[in-house]
C-alpha cells in the first residue's frame, strides 16, 4: 500500500511541475518582431484613396448646390 501512495504522489508532483513549466513558457513567450520599414508604411497609407471622405464631400456639395 505504501508504495502505491508514493507512486501516486510522485506522478502528481511530476504533473504539477509539468503544468507549471508549460505555463511559464506560455507567459514568457514573445512573438517574433519582424523588421518593418515605417516610412514605407506611411507612404502606402498616403497613396490609398480616401473613399469615405469623398462621399462626405459629395454630400456636402449637393446640399450647398
Amino acid at each position: 500500500m505504501g508504495i502505491v501512495k508514493m507512486e501516486r504522489k510522485i506522478s502528481r508532483l511530476r504533473s504539477k511541475a509539468s503544468r507549471r513549466k508549460t505555463s511559464l513558457k506560455i507567459q514568457a513567450f514573445m512573438p517574433v518582431i519582424k523588421k518593418v520599414d515605417i516610412e514605407e508604411l506611411k507612404a502606402s497609407f498616403k497613396n490609398q484613396p480616401a473613399k469615405k471622405a469623398d462621399k462626405k464631400e459629395e454630400v456636402t456639395a449637393e446640399k450647398e448646390a
